[in-house]
Protein backbone atom coordinates (compact mmCIF):
# COMPACT_ATOMS: atom_id res chain seq x y z
CA UNK A 1 0.00 0.00 0.00
CA UNK A 2 2.99 2.04 -0.69
CA UNK A 3 0.90 4.21 -3.35
CA UNK A 4 -2.95 4.63 -3.29
CA UNK A 5 -5.85 5.86 -4.29
CA UNK A 6 -8.19 5.91 -1.32
CA UNK A 7 -11.48 6.84 -2.92
CA UNK A 8 -13.83 8.59 -0.09
CA UNK A 9 -17.47 9.43 -0.12
CA UNK A 10 -18.74 13.27 0.90
CA UNK A 11 -18.89 14.12 4.62
CA UNK A 12 -16.55 10.62 4.89
CA UNK A 13 -13.63 12.84 6.39
CA UNK A 14 -11.21 13.20 3.57
CA UNK A 15 -9.63 15.95 5.69
CA UNK A 16 -9.57 14.40 9.17
CA UNK A 17 -7.66 11.33 6.86
CA UNK A 18 -4.56 13.28 5.41
CA UNK A 19 -4.36 15.06 8.73
CA UNK A 20 -4.49 11.84 10.98
CA UNK A 21 -2.98 8.79 8.54
CA UNK A 22 0.51 9.59 8.91
CA UNK A 23 2.88 8.66 11.65
CA UNK A 24 4.03 11.11 14.34
CA UNK A 25 7.87 10.28 13.65
CA UNK A 26 7.35 10.47 9.55
CA UNK A 27 8.49 13.82 7.36
CA UNK A 28 5.45 14.52 5.15
CA UNK A 29 4.20 16.44 2.90
CA UNK A 30 0.25 17.55 2.77
CA UNK A 31 -0.78 18.40 -0.63
CA UNK A 32 -4.18 19.92 -1.31
CA UNK A 33 -5.46 22.00 -4.77
CA UNK A 34 -6.68 24.99 -2.99
CA UNK A 35 -5.80 27.61 -0.35
CA UNK A 36 -9.17 27.38 1.06
CA UNK A 37 -8.69 22.93 1.84
CA UNK A 38 -5.08 23.83 2.91
CA UNK A 39 -6.19 25.99 5.40
CA UNK A 40 -8.55 23.25 6.39
CA UNK A 41 -5.54 20.50 6.53
CA UNK A 42 -3.50 22.49 8.96
CA UNK A 43 -6.66 23.15 11.33
CA UNK A 44 -6.76 19.21 11.64
CA UNK A 45 -3.02 19.04 12.18
CA UNK A 46 -2.98 21.58 14.74
CA UNK A 47 -5.78 19.45 16.29
CA UNK A 48 -3.62 16.41 16.22
CA UNK A 49 -0.33 18.10 17.45
CA UNK A 50 -2.19 20.27 20.37
CA UNK A 51 -2.04 23.49 18.10
CA UNK A 52 0.85 23.47 16.34
CA UNK A 53 2.39 22.49 13.15
CA UNK A 54 5.26 19.97 13.35
CA UNK A 55 8.27 21.23 11.92
CA UNK A 56 8.48 17.74 9.96
CA UNK A 57 4.95 18.36 8.57
CA UNK A 58 4.43 20.56 5.04
CA UNK A 59 1.47 21.54 4.23
CA UNK A 60 0.90 23.16 0.17
CA UNK A 61 -1.23 24.21 -2.38
CA UNK A 62 0.08 21.74 -5.49
CA UNK A 63 1.20 24.87 -7.18
CA UNK A 64 3.87 25.51 -3.98
CA UNK A 65 4.76 21.88 -3.94
CA UNK A 66 5.56 21.70 -7.77
CA UNK A 67 7.77 25.09 -7.99
CA UNK A 68 9.38 24.71 -4.34
CA UNK A 69 10.33 21.06 -5.31
CA UNK A 70 9.95 19.96 -9.04
CA UNK A 71 11.22 22.92 -10.36
CA UNK A 72 12.94 26.23 -8.36
CA UNK A 73 15.84 24.16 -6.79
CA UNK A 74 16.72 22.07 -10.72
CA UNK A 75 17.23 25.56 -13.03
CA UNK A 76 20.66 24.94 -13.57
CA UNK A 77 20.00 21.25 -14.58
CA UNK A 78 16.72 21.57 -16.24
CA UNK A 79 16.03 21.96 -20.22
CA UNK A 80 16.61 26.06 -19.90
CA UNK A 81 19.54 25.70 -17.56
CA UNK A 82 20.15 29.81 -18.14
CA UNK A 83 16.60 30.23 -16.66
CA UNK A 84 16.02 31.91 -13.13
CA UNK A 85 12.83 32.23 -12.11
CA UNK A 86 11.22 34.89 -10.02
CA UNK A 87 8.15 33.18 -8.83
CA UNK A 88 4.93 32.07 -10.62
CA UNK A 89 2.58 34.23 -12.05
CA UNK A 90 -0.89 33.45 -11.05
CA UNK A 91 -3.13 35.81 -13.65
CA UNK A 92 -1.92 35.54 -16.76
CA UNK A 93 -3.41 32.95 -19.19
CA UNK A 94 -0.83 31.67 -21.78
CA UNK A 95 -2.11 30.87 -25.48
CA UNK A 96 -2.99 27.52 -25.88
CA UNK A 97 -4.60 27.47 -29.46
CA UNK A 98 -1.00 26.99 -31.93
CA UNK A 99 -2.69 28.54 -35.01
CA UNK A 100 -2.78 31.88 -32.94
CA UNK A 101 0.34 34.17 -33.85
CA UNK A 102 1.50 34.73 -30.20
CA UNK A 103 1.62 31.22 -29.13
CA UNK A 104 5.09 29.83 -27.84
CA UNK A 105 5.75 26.28 -28.73
CA UNK A 106 7.08 24.23 -25.69
CA UNK A 107 10.47 24.06 -27.09
CA UNK A 108 11.27 27.70 -26.34
CA UNK A 109 11.23 29.19 -22.52
CA UNK A 110 8.31 31.37 -23.22
CA UNK A 111 5.81 28.73 -23.57
CA UNK A 112 6.44 28.02 -19.97
CA UNK A 113 7.76 31.26 -18.31
CA UNK A 114 6.57 35.34 -18.45
CA UNK A 115 8.63 38.22 -19.67
CA UNK A 116 9.12 39.01 -15.96
CA UNK A 117 10.68 35.56 -15.27
CA UNK A 118 7.70 33.92 -13.47
CA UNK A 119 6.54 30.37 -14.28
CA UNK A 120 2.86 29.95 -15.68
CA UNK A 121 1.09 28.49 -12.84
CA UNK A 122 -1.14 26.66 -15.40
CA UNK A 123 1.92 24.89 -17.03
CA UNK A 124 4.47 23.91 -14.22
CA UNK A 125 3.64 20.71 -14.53
CA UNK A 126 4.03 20.51 -18.35
CA UNK A 127 7.56 21.62 -17.45
CA UNK A 128 8.22 18.95 -15.36
CA UNK A 129 6.68 16.33 -17.47
CA UNK A 130 8.76 17.79 -20.22
CA UNK A 131 12.42 17.39 -18.37
CA UNK A 132 14.74 14.38 -19.04
CA UNK A 133 14.92 11.18 -17.16
CA UNK A 134 18.26 12.01 -15.51
CA UNK A 135 16.59 15.13 -14.48
CA UNK A 136 13.54 13.38 -12.97
CA UNK A 137 15.41 10.89 -11.47
CA UNK A 138 17.18 13.59 -9.51
CA UNK A 139 13.83 15.09 -8.19
CA UNK A 140 12.94 11.91 -7.09
CA UNK A 141 15.92 10.78 -4.84
CA UNK A 142 16.06 14.71 -3.45
CA UNK A 143 12.48 13.72 -2.08
CA UNK A 144 13.13 10.33 -1.27
CA UNK A 145 15.96 11.70 1.26
CA UNK A 146 13.62 14.89 3.08
CA UNK A 147 10.35 13.25 2.85
CA UNK A 148 8.67 9.85 3.76
CA UNK A 149 4.99 10.00 2.46
CA UNK A 150 3.28 12.33 0.39
CA UNK A 151 -0.74 12.77 0.64
CA UNK A 152 -2.71 14.91 -1.96
CA UNK A 153 -6.07 15.53 -0.80
CA UNK A 154 -9.08 15.95 -3.37
CA UNK A 155 -7.26 14.09 -6.05
CA UNK A 156 -10.74 14.72 -8.37
CA UNK A 157 -9.75 18.43 -9.14
CA UNK A 158 -6.01 18.10 -10.86
CA UNK A 159 -6.56 18.40 -14.89
CA UNK A 160 -4.19 17.83 -17.89
CA UNK A 161 -0.67 18.03 -16.88
CA UNK A 162 -1.17 18.54 -13.38
CA UNK A 163 -2.78 15.43 -12.82
CA UNK A 164 -0.02 13.50 -14.91
CA UNK A 165 2.26 15.51 -12.42
CA UNK A 166 0.55 13.39 -9.34
CA UNK A 167 -0.02 10.05 -11.40
CA UNK A 168 3.92 10.17 -11.90
CA UNK A 169 4.59 10.59 -8.54
CA UNK A 170 2.58 8.07 -7.25
CA UNK A 171 3.85 5.57 -9.86
CA UNK A 172 8.01 6.48 -9.63
CA UNK A 173 8.72 7.79 -6.10
CA UNK A 174 9.82 5.31 -3.70
CA UNK A 175 8.55 7.14 -0.98
CA UNK A 176 4.94 6.41 0.35
CA UNK A 177 2.28 8.35 -1.61
CA UNK A 178 -1.27 8.87 -1.11
CA UNK A 179 -4.01 10.62 -2.71
CA UNK A 180 -7.43 10.85 -1.70
CA UNK A 181 -10.63 12.05 -3.25
CA UNK A 182 -14.16 11.10 -4.48
CA UNK A 183 -14.61 11.24 -8.21
CA UNK A 184 -18.13 12.06 -7.88
CA UNK A 185 -17.28 15.60 -6.97
CA UNK A 186 -15.20 16.13 -10.21
CA UNK A 187 -15.93 18.04 -12.98
CA UNK A 188 -17.09 20.79 -10.98
CA UNK A 189 -14.48 23.72 -11.43
CA UNK A 190 -12.88 24.98 -14.69
CA UNK A 191 -10.37 22.82 -15.94
CA UNK A 192 -7.14 24.80 -16.09
CA UNK A 193 -5.07 24.19 -19.34
CA UNK A 194 -6.83 21.24 -20.43
CA UNK A 195 -9.90 19.05 -19.91
CA UNK A 196 -10.13 17.09 -16.71
CA UNK A 197 -9.00 13.35 -16.98
CA UNK A 198 -12.49 12.41 -15.10
CA UNK A 199 -14.56 13.92 -17.48
CA UNK A 200 -15.27 10.62 -18.64
CA UNK A 201 -15.17 8.11 -15.45
CA UNK A 202 -18.21 7.17 -14.67
CA UNK A 203 -17.19 3.86 -12.14
CA UNK A 204 -14.35 2.73 -9.99
CA UNK A 205 -13.47 0.68 -13.47
CA UNK A 206 -13.14 3.88 -15.38
CA UNK A 207 -10.51 5.26 -12.87
CA UNK A 208 -8.60 1.80 -12.58
CA UNK A 209 -7.92 2.14 -16.27
CA UNK A 210 -6.46 5.45 -16.05
CA UNK A 211 -3.75 4.46 -13.73
CA UNK A 212 -0.67 1.14 -13.52
CA UNK A 213 -1.28 -1.66 -11.26
CA UNK A 214 1.56 -0.34 -9.24
CA UNK A 215 -1.03 2.03 -7.80
CA UNK A 216 -4.07 0.45 -5.28
CA UNK A 217 -7.51 1.62 -5.28
CA UNK A 218 -8.30 1.70 -1.91
CA UNK A 219 -12.57 1.23 -2.03
CA UNK A 220 -13.23 1.35 1.31
CA UNK A 221 -11.61 2.89 4.04
CA UNK A 222 -13.62 6.03 3.67
CA UNK A 223 -16.63 4.89 2.16
CA UNK A 224 -18.96 5.60 4.95
CA UNK A 225 -20.26 9.74 5.41
CA UNK A 226 -20.30 10.76 9.05
CA UNK A 227 -22.18 13.66 7.14
CA UNK A 228 -24.99 11.95 5.35
CA UNK A 229 -27.91 10.25 6.89
CA UNK A 230 -28.58 6.73 6.14
CA UNK A 231 -31.71 7.44 4.31
CA UNK A 232 -30.56 9.81 2.12
CA UNK A 233 -27.61 7.46 1.35
CA UNK A 234 -30.15 4.91 0.39
CA UNK A 235 -31.75 7.43 -1.72
CA UNK A 236 -28.43 8.38 -3.60
CA UNK A 237 -27.29 4.51 -4.43
CA UNK A 238 -31.20 3.83 -5.30
CA UNK A 239 -31.51 6.73 -7.92
CA UNK A 240 -28.34 8.24 -8.70
CA UNK A 241 -26.31 4.53 -8.83
CA UNK A 242 -23.38 6.26 -6.68
CA UNK A 243 -22.51 3.90 -3.83
CA UNK A 244 -22.32 5.93 -0.57
CA UNK A 245 -22.62 4.39 2.89
CA UNK A 246 -23.27 5.97 6.42
CA UNK A 247 -22.18 6.01 9.55
CA UNK A 248 -24.97 8.44 10.95
CA UNK A 249 -27.53 7.75 13.31
CA UNK A 250 -29.22 10.55 12.35
CA UNK A 251 -33.18 10.03 11.35
CA UNK A 252 -33.27 12.48 8.41
CA UNK A 253 -36.10 12.74 6.18
CA UNK A 254 -36.48 13.18 2.56
CA UNK A 255 -39.37 15.46 1.74
CA UNK A 256 -40.87 16.38 -1.45
CA UNK A 257 -43.25 19.05 -0.94
CA UNK A 258 -45.82 20.19 -3.95
CA UNK A 259 -48.13 22.73 -2.11
CA UNK A 260 -47.17 26.18 -2.93
CA UNK A 261 -47.48 27.32 0.48
CA UNK A 262 -45.34 24.87 2.28
CA UNK A 263 -42.48 25.54 -0.59
CA UNK A 264 -42.87 28.97 0.06
CA UNK A 265 -42.29 28.36 3.90
CA UNK A 266 -38.84 26.64 3.06
CA UNK A 267 -38.03 29.70 0.33
CA UNK A 268 -38.56 32.39 3.43
CA UNK A 269 -36.50 30.10 5.92
CA UNK A 270 -33.18 32.15 6.36
CA UNK A 271 -31.63 28.61 8.05
CA UNK A 272 -32.60 26.42 4.80
CA UNK A 273 -30.09 27.00 2.53
CA UNK A 274 -31.87 26.54 -1.08
CA UNK A 275 -29.22 24.84 -3.24
CA UNK A 276 -29.53 25.63 -6.70
CA UNK A 277 -28.39 25.03 -9.95
CA UNK A 278 -27.37 28.90 -11.23
CA UNK A 279 -28.16 31.21 -8.17
CA UNK A 280 -28.20 33.82 -10.13
CA UNK A 281 -31.98 32.79 -10.68
CA UNK A 282 -32.91 33.92 -7.22
CA UNK A 283 -35.93 35.53 -6.44
CA UNK A 284 -36.26 38.32 -4.22
CA UNK A 285 -38.68 36.73 -1.78
CA UNK A 286 -36.42 33.88 -0.76
CA UNK A 287 -32.83 34.39 0.62
CA UNK A 288 -29.84 31.55 0.74
CA UNK A 289 -28.65 30.59 -2.07
CA UNK A 290 -25.90 28.50 -3.13
CA UNK A 291 -25.02 26.76 -6.63
CA UNK A 292 -25.28 23.15 -6.84
CA UNK A 293 -20.97 23.26 -7.72
CA UNK A 294 -20.08 26.31 -4.96
CA UNK A 295 -21.70 23.96 -1.99
CA UNK A 296 -18.99 21.41 -2.66
CA UNK A 297 -17.03 20.95 1.03
CA UNK A 298 -20.32 22.41 2.89
CA UNK A 299 -22.26 21.01 5.38
CA UNK A 300 -25.69 22.28 6.56
CA UNK A 301 -27.98 21.22 9.30
CA UNK A 302 -30.76 20.56 7.04
CA UNK A 303 -31.00 21.85 3.07
CA UNK A 304 -33.08 21.90 -0.09
CA UNK A 305 -32.41 21.19 -3.45
CA UNK A 306 -33.89 22.83 -5.93
CA UNK A 307 -34.18 20.21 -8.89
CA UNK A 308 -33.51 21.27 -12.82
CA UNK A 309 -35.57 20.83 -15.53
CA UNK A 310 -33.65 17.77 -16.27
CA UNK A 311 -33.30 16.01 -13.25
CA UNK A 312 -37.13 16.58 -11.77
CA UNK A 313 -37.84 13.25 -12.58
CA UNK A 314 -35.65 11.09 -10.50
CA UNK A 315 -36.10 7.93 -12.44
CA UNK A 316 -33.76 9.52 -15.22
CA UNK A 317 -31.15 10.18 -12.87
CA UNK A 318 -29.22 7.34 -13.83
CA UNK A 319 -29.45 8.35 -17.17
CA UNK A 320 -27.68 11.75 -17.14
CA UNK A 321 -25.29 12.17 -19.72
CA UNK A 322 -23.49 15.21 -18.51
CA UNK A 323 -20.52 14.06 -16.04
CA UNK A 324 -20.96 17.62 -14.37
CA UNK A 325 -24.48 17.83 -13.78
CA UNK A 326 -24.48 14.19 -12.12
CA UNK A 327 -21.49 15.19 -9.96
CA UNK A 328 -22.98 18.37 -9.56
CA UNK A 329 -26.68 17.02 -8.17
CA UNK A 330 -24.39 14.27 -6.06
CA UNK A 331 -22.81 16.80 -4.18
CA UNK A 332 -25.83 19.05 -3.82
CA UNK A 333 -27.87 16.01 -2.27
CA UNK A 334 -24.73 15.38 0.22
CA UNK A 335 -24.30 18.70 2.09
CA UNK A 336 -27.37 18.21 4.73
CA UNK A 337 -26.35 16.51 8.22
CA UNK A 338 -30.29 16.41 8.47
CA UNK A 339 -33.36 16.73 6.37
CA UNK A 340 -33.38 16.96 2.74
CA UNK A 341 -36.14 19.03 1.04
CA UNK A 342 -36.51 18.09 -2.69
CA UNK A 343 -38.07 20.85 -5.01
CA UNK A 344 -39.32 20.45 -8.71
CA UNK A 345 -38.61 22.34 -11.49
CA UNK A 346 -42.28 22.43 -11.66
CA UNK A 347 -42.69 23.91 -8.54
CA UNK A 348 -40.53 25.88 -8.43
CA UNK A 349 -41.52 27.88 -10.95
CA UNK A 350 -45.33 27.95 -9.78
CA UNK A 351 -43.76 29.50 -6.24
CA UNK A 352 -41.92 32.13 -8.29
CA UNK A 353 -45.29 32.86 -9.58
CA UNK A 354 -47.23 32.49 -6.18
CA UNK A 355 -44.19 35.21 -4.67
CA UNK A 356 -44.70 37.75 -7.44
CA UNK A 357 -48.47 37.81 -6.95
CA UNK A 358 -47.39 38.10 -2.83
CA UNK A 359 -45.36 40.90 -4.03
CA UNK A 360 -48.21 42.30 -6.22
CA UNK A 361 -50.36 42.46 -3.09
CA UNK A 362 -47.96 44.25 -0.86
CA UNK A 363 -47.97 47.03 -3.25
Amino acid sequence: MDKQIVLAAAGSGKTFYVANDFDVSERVILISFTNSNVDNIRKEVRKRFGGTVPPTVQILTFDSFVYNNLLKPFEPISMFPYIRSSGVDICSTPVEDPRQPSYIKKEEPGHFINSNGQYFVSRMGKLFLEQDKGYKNIVLARLGKYCDAIYFDEFQDYNGADFKTMKYLLEKTKIRVTAVGDIFQSCLTRARGASSPFNKINSVADLKKKLSNKIMVNESELIKSRRVPPSVCEFIKSNLGIKIDSASTVNAAIITPTEVENIHQIMIDSHIPKLIWDSRSKHVLGNNYVNWTYSKGDTYSQSCVILTDKTSQKDQWRSIRSVKTRNALYVALTRSEGDLYLITNENYKKWRKYADSLQVKDK
